[in-house]
């Protein structure tokens, strides 16, 4: 899921093309990406590096077309403000998609579950 890759590209390995998008900074932290198998790297319509917490990859599928949202979302004790900016960022990317595509939105959400105990003295 974290690729701690800088900037944003594409690397061919033997099996799998390797697309990633990382900090534009050059440093390694963050970054998302897909590795694609080369028996279906074919089906790959575009790839569109987002930021170092978003990717986009489009395949041509069966029916339809997928497009696949990758996300690292910022921790739960993250700054309120970095959180809105991920979250706001990540709706005006889906509602960018394709009308007809197939969607799916997927990653690490830093998602906490169950109910959180304090130990007191």
């Amino acid at each position: 899921q974290e690729t701690r890759w800088p900037l944003a590209g594409k690397i061919n390995t033997k099996e799998y093309e390797i697309y990633y998008s990382g900090t534009d900074d050059g440093r390694y932290y963050g970054g998302v990406g897909y590795a694609v198998k080369k028996n279906i790297a074919e089906s790959v319509i575009g790839f569109t590096p987002i930021s170092e917490r978003l990717c986009n990859i489009r395949l041509s599928w069966k029916f339809k077309n997928l497009s696949l949202i990758n996300l690292y979302a910022p921790i739960e004790e993250a700054e309120d403000e970095e959180k809105d900016v991920f979250y706001g960022r990540l709706e005006e990317e889906i509602n960018k998609l394709p009308q007809y595509d197939v969607k799916l939105v997927m990653g690490d959400a830093n998602a906490k579950v169950g109910k959180e105990n304090y130990w007191t003295e």
